[in-house]
């Protein structure tokens, strides 16, 4: 009916066919980043307007299920003046991680680069 539509919802959303995830500290590790969730989420005209953006962010343990020792630990971030969180990171592992430096170092590097 409609030609010139996209036939994928990955086309016309430009995701990404290749998910990159890493094995650290005895799990999985995904980070899709700040610059990202910006460029997505945010218009041009919203970064001009506001000349800087400013974001809270979060991380907490989310368990699998009560019976499981595997848990979450995202890191969400949200930007000031909007309702809805944005996913920069996950790690998926079995309680707490050893090592907190190898989770947060892509987003450290990438906080001080956007600095």
């Amino acid at each position: 009916i409609f030609p010139s539509l996209r036939k994928s919802h990955k086309t016309l959303l430009h995701t990404s066919r290749k998910v990159i995830v890493s094995d650290i500290d005895n799990g999985l590790f995904w980070y899709k980043g700040i610059k990202l969730n910006i460029r997505q989420l945010l218009s041009d005209e919203y970064i001009r307007q506001h000349g800087e953006i400013l974001i809270d962010v979060n991380i907490d343990s989310i368990p699998l299920s009560k019976s499981s020792e595997m848990h979450f630990w995202p890191i969400l971030g949200k930007f000031w003046d909007c309702k809805h969180p944005f996913l920069i990171a996950v790690y998926l592992g079995s309680g707490r991680r050893s090592n907190v430096n190898i989770y947060l170092e892509k987003f450290a590097v990438e906080v001080i680069h956007l600095s």
